[in-house]
């Protein structure tokens, strides 16, 4: 076999945004969750009420449509570091005091190939989806927060720093979060 030169085509590129990152992820959470939505059809004034609790009236009759989808989301949380300053260390001979930023949500992923229509119950737009979207990551956010995630991140925080400052000769190392 010869080797064959590599070529590569060429193709647009288009730099949305640079951003210089500056994050500690301590904690990465990987979910599946739910997120759907109900629109109706007719106007408000001649939308069918369901009066009666026996009846039970298919959702097209009452003008209604719905879209479920399921995303898997990967949710990153840690320190995001460009609120610390150098005024945020202290250094007293062989002991070091940190002042580090409270653990926050740092990213939540939800890939286009994580994301699959589980009901679609008419014709949907693609604001709709994107909503749709928006609230699973917001759901994902909010689990992580509800799970404790955020304390655990502060956690693992402080051990990352504690073991890299005793490392570089630090004999006490003490860390607030504010």
């Amino acid at each position: 076999f010869k080797q064959q030169p590599v070529t590569i085509e060429q193709s647009d590129v288009w730099v949305q945004e640079i951003k210089a990152l500056s994050q500690l992820v301590t904690v990465s959470a990987y979910d599946e969750l739910v997120a759907d939505t109900v629109r109706s059809l007719l106007p408000e004034a001649m939308r069918i009420p369901s009066v009666f609790p026996p009846v039970v009236l298919p959702r097209y009759v009452l003008g209604e449509r719905r879209l479920v989808i399921v995303g898997k989301t990967t949710t990153h949380v840690g320190i995001d570091m460009q609120g610390f300053s150098p005024a945020s260390i202290q250094v007293i001979e062989d002991s070091i005091h940190l002042k580090l930023p409270r653990a926050s949500v740092l990213d939540v992923i939800l890939n286009p190939s994580g994301v699959d229509v589980f009901i679609e119950e008419g014709e949907w737009k693609p604001e709709a989806v994107a909503a749709l979207k928006n609230k699973l990551r917001s759901s994902a956010a909010r689990k992580v927060s509800e799970k404790g995630l955020l304390q655990k991140a502060e956690a693992k925080a402080q051990s990352v720093f504690t073991t890299f400052f005793n490392a570089a000769g630090f004999t006490k190392v003490a860390i607030e979060f504010s």
